[in-house]
């Protein structure tokens, strides 16, 4: 699964070097050859993430027969703070030339400015279009099917449950909503919880279960961050519908 992951990423990587080319990554001399410059990528992640080294990886060999190209990581690993920095630089037209984002409405907008590059086209015309996995670029699109973003990873999640304690009736009830964004009305109207007064995720009691909605998404708030099928410091960068909880 890993090694299949990091060549899904190499494959993504090669995909932005080219694409940064392809978007004037590099400035022409007065003698006409290619002179590079340096690009600068805003992450939401950790410097040392495996995505992000494979592709300082892939960066440094580009560099070193590209002379002058050098990549710059400008990194804002906590998720709030950095969609703040993200929509600022946006409206302040001072994005750089990558970044990292979703298939949100504002995203749209910067698409329909004219300040993001049509990836579908790109990957098409580089060859690489047939080597992504269509379920990786899917995720990506906006609502009319337009991609303007690369995916850089591409994982399956699955839940684990015990079949004895179901055949056995030790577990009598569970959630029935098809959404995760669906799950607050059965909270209250089936496990007893209650909607409460509380609209920034990080000011929820411990306990709380909060709910996102754009794609969706339940998780707990904790001592020390939230849980949900995994553990993060930092709440979901999904639209926070409400908080519930029973105390």
């Amino acid at each position: 699964m890993r090694g299949t992951r990091l060549t899904f990423v190499a494959v993504a990587a090669a995909a932005v070097i080219s694409l940064v080319a392809c978007t004037g990554s590099s400035t022409p001399a007065p003698n006409g050859q290619i002179q590079g410059r340096e690009i600068s990528w805003l992450i939401s992640r950790p410097a040392d993430a495996s995505v992000i080294n494979v592709v300082k990886g892939l960066a440094a060999d580009y560099a070193a027969t590209h002379p002058g190209f050098s990549l710059n990581l400008i990194t804002t690993p906590d998720r709030p703070s950095y969609l703040q920095k993200f929509e600022t630089l946006a409206a302040a037209d001072q994005l750089p030339e990558l970044f990292d984002t979703d298939a949100t409405p504002f995203t749209k907008k910067l698409v329909n400015q004219g300040k993001l590059v049509n990836v579908e086209k790109v990957l098409k015309d580089l060859g690489l279009y047939d080597k992504y996995r269509s379920l990786a670029l899917d995720y990506q699109r906006f609502d009319d099917g337009s991609l303007y973003m690369v995916p850089f990873e591409f994982e399956m999640e699955f839940f684990w449950y015990n079949k004895a304690l179901f055949a056995a009736g030790a577990v009598d009830s569970y959630p029935k909503s098809a959404y995760a964004y669906e799950a607050g009305q059965e909270l209250t109207t089936r496990f007893g919880f209650k909607k409460l007064p509380v609209r920034d995720p990080y000011s929820a009691p411990v306990g709380a279960v909060l709910v996102y909605g754009g794609r969706g998404h339940v998780e707990i708030r904790t001592k020390h961050g939230f849980v949900s099928d995994y553990h993060s410091n930092t709440a979901c960068f999904f639209p926070l519908l409400a908080v519930y909880g029973k105390f």
